[in-house]
């Protein structure tokens, strides 16, 4: 048979948690904050029309009522006596430890199931990280490859340290520091994939496609969706080396990704006209 429990809730974080009824009366600490909390006395009484010496109000049979040092008091203006409990005892006929009751009994059970559901989550949410991380050094890497004629290896590291800092891409840290133009990086990637590259300031978007990818995902991989048939979708890219951006356009989409590449100006004014 188990063990009768009573409702406590904690002033200070809000949580409510069961403790045995052996601890009514004794003070512990809260499994979810850490601050004292004290477990009210079991009710000693009920009586019709009693009133509260705390608020005044008059209480029902079937409220619970709480004494304290001869005073009777309803369960809020109990907890609002917290500071006059500190010599509270309990009304059991055998002594209790005061310190420790539900925070290993609750904490023990509950919180080694959190704690448990946390490091899966932390592991978890690692292991993409890493994965993102590899993959965006991999596109990166081709990236360079490709326009190895534009860009010394002292301008590229410069670039990756650039692109550390700010967050920004790596097309748009080697704009941005003068190392080359536009039209010469897309005309670099045309000639290395063999894709198509547009030196349009604005792309035409078709209202079809509009709201079929997140605005997020378009600034976070520099890409504009243009057009769609029944299975396939046009996508401009500043980068079409990156093959994770491609592979989430496919999965969000169900369609087959077809790529040109457009400028880095080209994408951000056609982002702003359509997206924004």
């Amino acid at each position: 048979m188990s063990a009768k429990t009573v409702k406590v809730r904690c002033n200070s974080c809000g949580n409510s948690v069961r403790v045995q009824e052996v601890y009514a009366g004794k003070a512990g600490r809260c499994p979810h904050c850490g601050k004292k909390l004290r477990v009210p006395p079991l009710p000693v009484f009920e009586l019709d029309g009693v009133e509260c010496e705390g608020c005044g109000e008059t209480l029902s049979v079937s409220e619970t009522l709480h004494i304290i040092k001869g005073h009777i008091y309803c369960a809020n203006c109990f907890a609002n006596q917290q500071p006059e409990l500190a010599n509270v005892k309990s009304t059991s006929s055998k002594e209790q430890p005061t310190k420790q009751f539900f925070f290993e009994e609750v904490a023990d059970q509950k919180g080694a199931e959190t704690q448990a559901a946390d490091k899966s989550a932390s592991s978890a949410i690692n292991a993409r990280a890493s994965i993102r991380k590899r993959v965006t050094l991999e596109c990166d890497k081709r990236l360079a490859s490709a326009i190895q004629s534009l860009i010394s290896r002292e301008q590229y590291i410069r670039v990756l340290s650039v692109q550390r800092e700010t967050g920004e891409s790596v097309v748009s840290a080697i704009v941005n520091l003068g190392i080359a133009e536009e039209k010469d990086i897309g005309n670099a990637l045309s000639k290395a994939t063999g894709l198509p590259f547009s030196t349009a300031k604005v792309l035409y978007v078709d209202k079809g496609v509009i709201g079929l990818l997140p605005v997020t995902l378009l600034k976070s991989y520099e890409l504009i969706p243009l057009s769609r048939s029944v299975d396939t979708i046009t996508v401009a890219m500043v980068n079409p080396l990156d093959n994770e951006a491609i592979e989430e356009i496919e999965n969000l989409t169900n369609l087959r990704a077809n790529i040109i590449i457009c400028t880095l100006s080209g994408f951000r004014q056609t982002l702003s006209r359509y997206f924004s």
